[in-house]
């Protein structure tokens, strides 16, 4: 089944869940989307291999107009479930929701009705979630067939929840790492009452020596400088931690190297010693001129052919008192040429 390409409208400025998105500021980092994931609901830990993975962000555009940012998606159908799909063809708005990463300022201040205590300084997105209702609805110019919808001027119905979802509780975007995220209630809270939760970075090492980051819950805010402090603090943590592994790595190269060069020295040594007592017992029973001939073999051919001399020995006596002597050009006789030779010699039938 062939993807399908539609325009999405995955996030837009303004206040969400009480932090303020500057245009300007999701503008320049709206590029992180390019190549993220689309998944349905977000996934409990981040994007991982196992993740429901249904498409993908194939392109990225910035309307300053609207101040959104339009993407070109790829949609994988043979992924989707049968209800989605059939939204999506029919052009029925559904709700999206972005997973990302970012730093944020305490600042307070109201953009309309909306009352925020933050601003986002620097955002990296992590994914963008297909979702029954999210932060930036479809009622507020979020989500997927939203193009179409202001093409036909009309007003579309609420999107109904997805199968299996609860009915009636809004999505939250999922924050990775750092900066806050309201708890979800069933109940309307006063804004003095809203608990927010900051997902703190800690680094681990494990008993194997590799570092791990380690994420815990806390009710205090990190302050951006001290974030951003600890990322270098890992980043630099990671670096040293290759270095040893790169050192360690090279030095052991180094001994199996050097123990390789004695082994192969050793090797020779040996083949040397046994070619030279190869040589000396063929010499017994040749002329000193026709041992060059020998000399030019390798080991195993030596080898093979002192084996066969040392039979004819054994089986003639007086073979010692009778050289065996070669032609005068013994460079163009082959090993069956030698054998021959030999059993004339010795008075063998040929």
């Amino acid at each position: 089944m062939e993807a399908k390409i539609i325009k999405i409208i995955p996030t837009r400025a303004g206040v969400w869940q009480g932090v303020y998105r500057p245009w300007e500021v999701l503008k320049r980092d709206s590029i992180w989307l390019l190549g993220k994931p689309i998944t349905v609901d977000h996934p409990q830990d981040g994007v991982t291999a196992g993740s429901y993975i249904v498409g993908q962000i194939k392109d990225v555009q910035a309307d300053d107009g609207k101040q959104e940012i339009i993407c070109e998606a790829e949609i994988w159908p043979e992924k989707l479930p049968e209800e989605l799909q059939q939204k999506i063809n029919s052009g029925e708005p559904l709700d999206l929701s972005v997973g990302f990463f970012a730093i944020t300022d305490d600042e307070q201040g109201q953009i309309d009705d909306k009352v925020y205590t933050s601003v986002e300084k620097n955002i990296y997105f992590d994914h963008v979630a297909i979702v029954t209702r999210g932060v930036c609805s479809s009622e507020d110019g979020c989500g997927i067939n939203i193009m179409s919808r202001r093409c036909s001027k009309r007003q579309s119905p609420a999107p109904a929840p997805l199968k299996g979802a609860k009915p009636g509780k809004e999505e939250q975007e999922v924050i990775i790492m750092s900066t806050e995220q309201q708890i979800n209630s069933e109940e309307v809270s006063p804004p003095e009452q809203v608990k927010k939760i900051y997902i703190v970075p800690r680094l681990v090492r494990a008993e194997d020596g590799s570092i791990k980051v380690h994420t815990e819950e806390s009710e205090i805010a990190p302050e951006a400088a001290d974030f951003e402090t600890v990322m270098m603090q890992m980043i630099e943590e990671i670096r040293n931690d290759l270095m040893e592994q790169i050192k360690a790595l090279t030095e052991q190269n180094a001994q199996l190297t050097a123990a390789l060069e004695a082994l192969r020295g050793e090797k020779q040594k040996v083949e040397e010693e046994a070619r030279a007592e190869t040589l000396s017992e063929i010499s017994k029973y040749v002329t000193n001129a026709d041992l060059a001939v020998y000399k030019t073999m390798d080991l195993s051919t030596l080898k093979t052919v002192v084996a066969h001399i040392r039979s004819i020995a054994e089986k003639h006596q007086d073979m010692k008192a009778t050289p065996i002597v070669l032609t005068t050009e013994p460079a163009a006789k082959t090993y069956d040429d030698i054998e021959k030779e030999f059993k004339k010699q010795l008075g063998l039938k040929v």
